[in-house]
């Protein structure tokens, strides 16, 4: 699979980073980067990071991490022009 590389940014010191997937914590990922090195199907998920110092924290928005199985097809709609006609059309 690829690579991927999620980042936040975030201001304040000192700054301590606990990243979660699908809401739970990742053992050991608490630096501002979180790295995936050949992204797996298991991979797949909803990724976000509290941030947090003495004075409190904040957590950020989802990031979706969406994988897909080698050879899986993909689809895209595609307009032809009038607002009535078909996009797909049965065989």
């Amino acid at each position: 699979g690829a690579n991927v590389t999620l980042n936040v940014a975030a201001t304040g010191s000192p700054l301590y980073y606990q990243w979660l997937k699908n809401g739970a914590g990742i053992s050991g990922a608490t630096q501002a980067t979180f790295a995936f090195n050949s992204v797996a199907l298991s991979n797949a998920g909803n990724y976000s990071v509290v941030v947090s110092n003495t004075a409190g924290s904040a957590t950020s928005s989802n990031a979706v991490l969406a994988v897909r199985p080698p050879g899986a097809p993909t689809a895209a709609m595609m307009s032809r022009g009038a607002s009535n006609s078909p996009l797909c059309r049965p065989r």
